[in-house]
């Protein structure tokens, strides 16, 4: 079992171990020259909210389409308006 759970642009839900893009680096302390923050792709603070708006978006319409269609339904994976 994997310590991530993501949404994908295809609304499905997935549990795996997953490459860390902004993280809390637990080696710091070690190495007290070296940010805490891991920000391996440089992001900006813009592209990281960016990508936060989009899988809170993925995670509004799963949940709308699971309200709208049940659990069983394929049409919860249904990105249409």
């Amino acid at each position: 079992m994997g310590n991530s759970i993501g949404i994908s642009t295809a609304l499905e839900l997935g549990d795996s171990y997953m490459g860390r893009i902004l993280y809390f680096d637990t080696e710091h302390e070690q190495y007290p020259e070296i940010s805490p923050v891991a920000n391996p792709y440089n992001l900006s603070k813009e592209d990281v909210l960016e990508v936060i708006e989009l899988l809170i978006s993925l995670a509004k319409k799963a949940r709308s389409n699971i309200i709208q269609f049940g659990i069983d339904n394929p049409l919860i994976f249904y990105l249409g308006s």
